[in-house]
């Protein structure tokens, strides 16, 4: 693939350490050898595919840097839909089922009205939910789970690099944390949710862990025990999720 003129500039202020704006300004300017060296092998891996925020290790969400590796799906725009939607429901405003992308939806259930105690963020990933809830005010405690010990580590970068104190991270079975939960928690997930032999963009199936991003034959191997897990929970006040929006029928059953 061709890279187009964006991601040669943010390739191009990677490498220097400055932002796009000043290689812009800056144009006109070449690089020395070394630098130019290692921009050139930077474009030869963006042009086979990987993702500019594997390239570069972080990527923006909710107008902040998360860290992240090929150890955790990358944050989408969409997501941050999900984190909008926890807040609203925090604030105790109409919240909704919506489609938040194109075929993907925000999944919403209230099971009742407890004051809710604690969240919890299964499939946490960089932690990117998680913490984006803390540093938007979320003062509950913030559970984020995931059953990849890599993700975790990265997930605890970020809350090292953000400074969040209210976030515990854990390397569990998500299903097994919400049936075993205590208190009243609010549930949040952006789980894998995609049917196996789903072919996707070359740039996301074979750079992102397949773990995060498939669950089954019909991607609902992760999120009906899930929501399982939350409906036979009383301590559950309801749920958040993002799905695919034609796997919504197939939660009727909460």
């Amino acid at each position: 693939m061709t890279i187009d003129r964006t991601d040669r500039e943010l390739l191009t202020a990677y490498v220097l350490g400055k932002p796009r704006s000043w290689v812009i300004a800056h144009a006109d300017e070449s690089l020395d050898e070394d630098l130019s060296g290692v921009l050139s092998s930077l474009i030869k891996r963006r042009e086979s595919g990987e993702p500019l925020a594997l390239i570069t290790g972080t990527k923006e969400f909710f107008r902040r840097e998360f860290l992240v590796t090929k150890d955790t799906l990358i944050p989408r725009p969409a997501t941050e839909a999900i984190v909008e939607k926890v807040l609203q429901f925090l604030k105790k405003e109409e919240v909704n089922i919506q489609e938040i992308d194109s075929g993907i939806s925000a999944y919403i259930c209230h099971f009742h009205r407890k004051p809710i105690e604690a969240i919890l963020d299964i499939g946490t990933g960089t932690g990117c939910i998680a913490l984006t809830l803390a540093l938007e005010g979320v003062t509950l405690p913030i559970i984020g789970v995931d059953t990849s010990h890599a993700a975790i580590k990265v997930a605890e970068k970020n809350r090292a690099k953000f400074g969040v104190s209210n976030v515990q991270l854990a390397h569990e079975d998500g299903a097994n944390v919400i049936r075993n939960f205590h208190k009243p928690f609010l549930l949040v997930s952006n789980p894998p949710y995609i049917p196996k032999g789903t072919t996707l963009e070359k740039t996301v199936q074979d750079f992102e862990p397949h773990a995060a991003l498939f669950a089954g034959k019909d991607g609902l191997d992760v999120i009906t025990p899930l929501l399982m897990a939350a409906k036979n929970n009383p301590h559950c006040c309801g749920v958040v999720i993002e799905m695919r929006t034609d796997q919504i029928p197939s939660t009727d059953y909460m």
